[in-house]
């Protein structure tokens, strides 16, 4: 007699249920925030002159960067160290143009408000969006601005006050994922600014010096 063995049932493979494939497809196609050279930073700073001043938030990709990006919405959010209150936000950049200019909400809509934060104020934040195309391109080499802040330093501060910027600051693109950048802040440099009595007492003072000079010159030509 032949004994023959009888071969097993395969076994057949663990099906994995449509939930986790829907999951890794999604970690698939996005696990983080898109991959950008992009730095935000403070630039331009002018001032202070009388106590008040200003500076731009600008947007670069270097020109060596490896990817052009779409940019359709940004958030900035900045701090001030002790001695300074920033007094107001727009989009009226100076040295380059804004990066949603005539396009975006804050220059299309005369309702929108890019900030929604009480001035004089030491924190804020600023945001917009594109409106009219899906997103801005920023190809390599381009600058664009983000912002104009002004801002006035308390009576008797001095030295430097750091400008730094918050969790709140952000890029996005045209389908609201964050893009990756680095922040630099900036130092508003202070010399110290005269308490208001302090300056009522100087002018009290040298005007007393010029009138006891004025009146010892008067007493020799007699």
């Amino acid at each position: 007699m032949i004994l023959r063995r009888r071969k097993r049932p395969s076994t057949p493979a663990p099906r994995l249920g449509a939930p986790l494939l829907i999951g890794l497809a999604i970690l698939a196609l996005w696990s983080g925030p898109t991959r950008a050279d992009f730095s935000i930073a403070i630039d331009n700073i002018q001032g202070p002159v009388n106590g008040v001043g200003s500076f731009e938030v600008l947007l670069t990709n270097p020109a060596g960067a490896a990817q052009a990006q779409d940019a359709a919405g940004i958030s900035i959010q900045l701090s001030a160290g002790s001695g300074l209150h920033f007094t107001g936000v727009s989009t009226a950049t100076a040295a380059v143009p804004y990066i949603f200019e005539g396009t975006g909400g804050a220059t299309i809509d005369p309702g929108f408000q890019f900030s929604f934060d009480a001035f004089p104020d030491t924190q804020f934040t600023a945001s917009d969006s594109e409106f009219t195309f899906a997103g801005i391109t920023v190809n390599a080499g381009d600058v664009f601005g983000l912002a104009l802040v002004t801002y006035s330093v308390d009576a008797g501060a001095s030295g430097d006050i750091p400008i730094e910027f918050q969790a709140g600051t952000s890029l996005s693109d045209p389908g609201g994922a964050p893009i990756g950048f680095t922040a630099t802040g900036g130092v508003v440099q202070v010399r110290s600014v005269p308490e208001p009595s302090t300056l009522l007492l100087t002018g009290l003072g040298l005007g007393a010096v010029g009138w006891a000079r004025m009146r010892s010159a008067r007493t020799r030509s007699r």
